[in-house]
């Protein structure tokens, strides 16, 4: 079901993306990719997929285990925290298409972001009970699967806008992540057994956080600089 409606996001029309240069085989795939890259906002936007991708790995592998090791946490507060946390998610898939139009998504990525900074600093300055994990792990709906739909939808609408071809933007997007994600784990696992998880989570939210901000004001400002302020509200 989620799957259904992240492809509804990402291929809204249903149709294939086109292919630069009204489908001719003239151009070289090296040169549809340089416009792709090339294009005002594409790079602050990959950006901030990376830098997503990062907060998602410390936040969604390394909470649980400093939670049983650290905190002391049963597995049926643990459980607890997800079933509360999928259930938040069901209702953010259910409407994140209408928050999406509304907010826009630079909107949306403000508002994870900032929910990624209250789910760091919370838990690398104040938390010290598991239960928690129930108030602050729900949010993680809003930081990643939020996100998600919009970032589909606007993937392929820069695509069309760089006469790129969808599914090839896609993966750009997906690869980014998952470079993201792996930078994030590497990165967190270090900091966690050579310091602390209080210095991991503290270290992702001063530094990998405001990074991400900083992609999000980057994507805003060149959309308005270039008039294209449209595709921030992708249909």
């Amino acid at each position: 079901f989620f799957s259904y409606l992240l492809l509804r996001a990402e291929f809204p029309s249903g149709k294939k993306g086109v292919r630069a240069g009204g489908g001719k085989e003239s151009e070289s795939m090296l040169s549809s990719i340089q416009r792709f890259v090339m294009f005002p906002l594409t790079v602050p936007f990959m950006s901030v997929i990376m830098t997503l991708g990062a907060l998602f790995a410390t936040l969604n592998t390394y909470v649980y285990i400093w939670a049983v090791q650290d905190l002391g946490a049963s597995y049926q507060q643990i459980g607890i925290a997800t079933v509360v946390l999928n259930s938040c998610e069901v209702m953010i898939f259910l409407f994140s298409k209408r928050l999406s139009t509304r907010l826009g998504v630079h909107g949306v990525l403000y508002l994870s972001t900032t929910c990624y900074g209250i789910r760091l600093f919370a838990y690398g300055y104040w938390v010290s009970n598991a239960w928690w994990l129930v108030v602050f792990e729900p949010l993680h709906a809003l930081t990643f699967s939020l996100p998600m739909g919009s970032l589909g939808a606007f993937t392929t609408a820069l695509a069309d806008a760089a006469q790129f071809s969808r599914v090839s933007a896609q993966g750009f997007r997906t690869g980014t992540m998952n470079l993201g994600r792996a930078f994030g784990f590497l990165v967190s696992a270090w900091l966690y057994e050579t310091f602390s998880p209080g210095v991991m989570f503290r270290a992702m939210g001063w530094l990998v956080m405001p990074m991400m901000m900083l992609s999000v004001v980057m994507v805003h400002r060149q959309a308005k600089k270039h008039g294209v302020v449209a595709l921030l509200y992708p249909e």
